[in-house]
């Protein structure tokens, strides 16, 4: 020993604990693993792209692609097989391969939104469509034939009395809004309480059926394919909102002021499904358009 030397500060004789060749970051020297890395980050970039590719506008892409995302990062592997690796480590070459696999795995997205997501937009551009034809119609209706309409629910115990879908429409002046409370979310079933009160709107007038009437004419003809998938309860608050606004200023007592009365809540579901429509019309516009354009880069 070294005098003066100490015994834990001798060199000790280092143990090679990886194989011949191979560094100690690991098989950085095996130059197929390292392929092998740089495809799994790149297909990552990819990946990350893909996501912000498809966030906002369209909104229909917005929506429907990050499942496929998903589906498709379980693919990882299949998707590197199938795309041309690198000629050299260039880095144009390098921006060639992400450049090629990002447009294919962009390619399959936007292919499987269009075949799977756009045709179910398209039908329901198309019911609401003809929900609008249906109201236009009772419209119609209501200003031409109303005598014979009149006739239909005056005095008809059907259309007595609603309640449903959070909302009443009643001539017992024992109602009020705040001790109902309702407890069928979506049957016309209401039950009455001392808790506080759940209707979202609560009309009590002496002339309960014109509005009685038109509120089950939506639910169960003209507003079929609309209030199915659309805030029902909403269309019927507005109703009756619409309804006491009217009666308010006149007694809605007479055959030109019940027409007037119906005539008036008739707008109400036409603005709702005139601005759905218009919805999912802009939503598929943009889809379309936002397909043309990436078509039409890829093309060039």
């Amino acid at each position: 020993m070294v005098r003066g030397a100490h015994p834990q500060r001798l060199p000790r004789a280092r143990l090679r604990s990886n194989p011949p060749g191979v560094h100690r970051g690991g098989d950085c020297m095996n130059p197929a693993a390292a392929e092998d890395r740089k495809a799994v980050k790149t297909f990552n970039r990819c990946i990350n792209r893909l996501k912000d590719r498809t966030r906002g506008i369209p909104r229909i892409l917005e929506y429907h692609a990050r499942p496929h995302i998903e589906e498709m990062r379980k693919r990882q592997k299949e998707i590197i097989a199938t795309t041309e690796p690198p000629r050299s480590a260039h880095y144009q070459e390098q921006e060639r391969y992400e450049r090629e696999m990002f447009s294919r795995m962009e390619e399959e997205i936007l292919q499987r939104v269009t075949d799977e997501a756009l045709p179910k937009y398209h039908t329901d551009l198309e019911e609401l469509e003809t929900v609008l034809e249906r109201l236009a119609d009772l419209r119609r209706r209501l200003e031409n034939r109303f005598p014979s309409i009149r006739r239909l629910y005056t005095g008809n115990p059907r259309y007595k009395e609603w309640k449903g879908c959070k909302v009443i429409v009643t001539s017992d002046r024992s109602v009020r809004q705040s001790n109902t409370t309702d407890l069928s979310f979506g049957r016309r079933l209401i039950v009455f309480s001392d808790g506080s009160g759940d209707a979202d709107s609560v009309l009590v007038t002496d002339n309960p059926y014109p509005v009685v009437w038109l509120m089950y004419r939506l639910l169960r003809q003209e507003g079929r394919g609309f209030i199915d998938f659309q805030n029902k309860f909403e269309l019927f608050a507005r109703i009756v909102e619409t309804a006491k606004e009217q009666m308010a200023t006149t007694r809605c007592d007479s055959e030109s002021e019940e027409q007037k009365l119906l005539l008036r809540c008739l707008k109400e579901p036409v603005e709702m499904v005139t601005e759905c429509r218009d919805y999912v019309r802009r939503w598929i516009d943009e889809f379309e358009e936002y397909l043309r354009e990436q078509r039409q880069k890829r093309a060039r």
